[in-house]
């Protein structure tokens, strides 16, 4: 899990960079190629990584905290869930434009 994470914020800052230079040149076929991959790429682990701590970290989660902390953790992933899901929602409607652009 904590190499996902690390694996996470590497294509993060991959993505953070590529699209930059897409913002400068939107038309460059390389750029868009390059940026859809990441997205995929980052989409895929992000997906992996809930389905394992759905699966096996949250229901073990009484085991070894308290109800109040847990309610405390509940709130502060569904403030992180806030914060991410309109980048989220943002990066896969560009991932749908650029592959209807490369057809």
């Amino acid at each position: 899990m904590e190499q996902e994470n690390q694996a996470g914020k590497q294509l993060l800052a991959e993505i953070d960079s590529i699209m930059k230079k897409y913002l400068k040149n939107a038309e460059n076929l390389a750029i868009k190629k390059k940026l859809l991959f990441l997205i995929k790429e980052a989409r895929h682990l992000y997906l992996n990584h809930l389905e394992k701590e759905e699966e096996y970290i949250f229901p073990n989660l009484s085991e070894f905290i308290s109800k109040e902390k847990r309610k405390d953790l509940v709130g502060q992933f569904a403030e992180i869930d806030k914060h991410t899901q309109r980048s989220h929602q943002d990066l896969i409607k560009l991932a749908k434009t650029i592959n209807e652009e490369l057809g």
